[in-house]
């Protein structure tokens, strides 16, 4: 019975110990929150046309590597990738626009971590990558539509969360939140915009450090 005590309490302290590592992967399920981008004009159309975007369901993956790792501070390279099933869209009152759109963004990142020996670390996130857009097949009035669909952009991105280490069973687990923004160019909705497009994102999820 005393090696066991002994045995878990070892565990135990183990588990509540950060552990130095180089790579961490991340998985994370949360939302893109869009505001309305007010009023644009169709290419099909020439009238004012109020156009709105509905929050979408979000997924993460997200890996990272440590190139430098100080008491202060950590700079990480990061490749997140970031994917929205459906994203609504709704316009007024013009019924030539696609009703969604499908995401996916993979934006390679330099990440600066603070006090990343702290069981709480938090980072900070810049980068840019690729963006890439799926639109629906149907209109606003339930229409086919004869639209351009799949549209390829460039895509910049900004983030900012934080990590807490809970435990160790293998490898070091930690939680995460987070909040980032992409702005990226325009899916294809048959607008006259080419302003860009903000795609704010907030997620949670788990990491694994190795």
């Amino acid at each position: 019975m005393r090696e066991m005590l002994v045995c878990f309490a070892l565990l135990f302290a183990a588990s509540t110990l950060p552990a130095q590592t180089k790579n961490d992967v991340g998985l994370s399920i949360g939302a893109v929150l869009q505001p309305s981008p007010g009023a644009t004009v169709t290419q099909t159309k020439s009238q004012a046309t109020q156009v709105s975007f509905g929050s979408g369901l979000t997924f993460e993956a997200n890996y990272s590597r440590s190139i430098a790792n100080l008491p202060a501070f950590a700079l990480e390279l990061e490749a997140p990738l970031l994917a929205v099933p459906s994203e609504t869209v709704s316009s007024q009152p013009a019924p030539d626009v696609p009703r969604n759109y499908a995401s996916l963004f993979i934006t390679p990142s330099l990440r600066l971590r603070l006090v990343p020996k702290d069981r709480l670390s938090p980072w900070f996130s810049l980068g840019g990558g690729y963006a890439r857009y799926d639109e629906s097949t149907s209109l606003q009035d339930g229409s086919a539509s004869s639209l351009h669909r799949g549209t390829n952009t460039g895509a910049l991105q900004f983030g900012i969360g934080a990590d807490y280490r809970v435990a160790t069973i293998l490898v070091p687990i930690s939680l995460r939140v987070e909040a980032r923004d992409l702005f990226a160019g325009e899916p294809s909705l048959n607008l006259q915009r080419n302003t860009g497009h903000h795609h704010p994102f907030v997620t949670g999820g788990f990491v694994l450090h190795f």
